[in-house]
């Protein structure tokens, strides 16, 4: 049969399945449920008031889903008078948690301790930090679930936000809106929401055990220290799941171990303004449009992202990486180019990017640990003129390159020719403020206005590796040659060039060889 209940339901019994799963069903007040499972199903909106269920817990509804919420009427420092409509029992609310959700005191969580019916007041374990008044939005009762919770609810809003909540196994949502609170982990099985999506952990990790499918925005947040977003393991080296989120991706994590894993599949990626990862933050996406951040991105750790299909370029213009052992990894599927912008130094693991590449240091260095190959031009610029060390000698540099820095090292396994604009360097280390090591040719391009402007001191060109500044290696042996020949080059020191059986050096200023 059909059940229609005005007022609230609530049913007892442990260790006993509850199957009340007629469509036609309306409970118009909270439904409370103590059992082993719960089919619940309601043909408008349903509000979940405080449940213990120590299986599955299955809800079906074709209206919103909520936890018991109210407007309060008043409130002390140690009180909150609920709505005229709470119930007129005494004590009915005892040892049930009371989460402040928008209004006054938004976001405080308490244990009410007593409840006297007759005025709606109730007593909290401990005083609020705010006090809350008549525009604060309360909610009543915690969800205990220890197996898998499944709300079904295509098209209308899901908000389980109370902060006792405690989902023990994957919660797996259909809806639009969603909003999900977990007291310590939350596991997030497979997922369709139409609307936003925004799950915090207050004590625990994010994890995933489903793919996430959401169309608007989604954000993520883990309040202890340490604690992890949607990361395969422990160490956050793989990832949970192949998501596909739609809109703007909000981390928000603290601690040198709060990692984060997002792989988005083929929808293209983009990080959201204001998100901040204190550990490792690991970015995929299979998508031409790639990965972006559409404002601040703060990583602790390391950021590693790479796009593995469809061309697919990286483009992260507002890096905030200001610890000196974050470092940069990015890999870009085919011609797909990269672009990073850092407010400190850049160091990088490595780059292979099959386009073309601009690494910009705001206030700092650009270092590298292993090679780049660079299909594509590259770009490289410290904007406080800090000095730019590329000295893998397995870097590929198969466009122009340009830099723009204090002292400058580079090398190339092959040739390498300089263009895209002018390079400058403007400081001097260990003796000289440029230095060149190339497998093969070292060329400017003079077609382009792109000289070379050493004003820092003085600089080294070397071809075929081992002839370094003090001289070693046999250098008429080298059929490599040496080609600097664009007139606005300037050259500020002595200029020393080594390997090869040809020179040509043009500069604007005059220029001291040396051998």
């Amino acid at each position: 049969g059909v059940l229609v209940i005005p007022g609230t339901t609530t049913i007892s019994a442990p260790n006993r399945a509850v199957t009340i799963s007629n469509s036609s069903n309306n409970f118009t007040g909270a439904v409370s449920i103590d059992a082993l499972t719960v089919d619940l199903e309601d043909a408008n909106a349903i509000v979940l008031g405080e449940s213990t269920v120590t299986g599955n817990y299955l809800v079906t509804a074709a209206g919103a889903v909520t936890q018991n919420s109210d407007t309060a009427q008043a409130g002390s420092s140690t009180t909150i008078t609920l709505a005229t409509g709470a119930s007129t029992a005494n004590d009915e609310y005892n040892s049930e948690s009371v989460y402040i959700s928008s209004g006054t005191g938004a976001g405080q969580s308490r244990t009410i301790s007593d409840y006297v019916g007759s005025t709606k007041v109730a007593t909290v374990s401990s005083a609020w930090a705010t006090t809350p008044d008549n525009t604060s939005v309360y909610e009543l009762g915690a969800l205990d679930i220890t197996g898998t919770t499944t709300v079904s609810a295509s098209g209308q809003n899901v908000t389980l936000a109370n902060t006792s909540n405690d989902f023990r196994d994957a919660v797996i949502i259909t809806g639009a809106d969603v909003e999900l609170v977990d007291a310590d982990t939350i596991d997030l099985g497979a997922s369709t929401v139409s609307g936003t999506y925004a799950v915090t952990a207050k004590l625990g990790d994010i994890t995933q055990s489903g793919n996430l499918t959401v169309t608007n925005s989604s954000t993520f947040e883990t309040e202890a220290p340490n604690g992890t977003i949607l990361c395969g393991n422990s160490l956050c080296t793989s990832t949970g799941g192949t998501n596909a989120f739609s809109g703007t991706v909000k981390l928000t994590t603290t601690g040198s171990s709060g990692h984060a894993y997002i792989d988005n599949g083929t929808t293209a990626l983009q990080i959201a303004d204001g998100t901040s990862v204190g550990g490792n933050l690991t970015l995929v996406s299979g998508n031409s449009s790639g990965i972006t951040d559409a404002g601040t991105l703060t990583v602790g750790g390391n950021l590693y992202a790479t796009t593995d299909a469809n061309n697919g370029d990286i483009d992260l213009g507002g890096l905030v990486m200001s610890a000196t052992t974050s470092k940069i990894q990015l890999t870009t599927h085919n011609n797909g180019a990269a672009t990073v912008v850092n407010t400190k130094h850049l160091h990088f693991i490595s780059a292979d990017v099959g386009g073309n590449f601009t690494a910009t240091a705001t206030d700092g260095t650009i270092t590298q640990d292993s090679a780049f190959d660079i299909d594509g031009t590259s770009d490289f610029h410290s904007v406080s003129a800090d000095n730019i060390i590329l000295d893998s000698a397995e870097n590929d540099f198969t466009g122009d390159v340009r830099f723009r820095g204090g002292a400058v090292v580079i090398k190339d396994t092959n040739d390498i020719e300089f263009g895209g604009g002018d390079s400058t360097a403007a400081a001097t280390l260990d003796g000289f403020a440029l230095k060149v090591y190339a497998g093969d040719r070292i060329t400017d391009d003079s077609t382009i206005p792109s000289n070379l402007k050493v004003t820092g001191g003085n600089a080294w060109f070397g071809t075929n590796f081992g002839n370094e500044p003090a001289g070693s290696g046999d250098d008429a042996t080298s059929q490599s040659r040496i080609v600097l020949d664009s007139a606005g080059n300037v050259f500020s020191g002595t200029t020393t060039l080594r390997g090869g059986i040809g020179y040509t050096v043009n500069s604007s200023s005059s220029v001291v060889l040396t051998a």
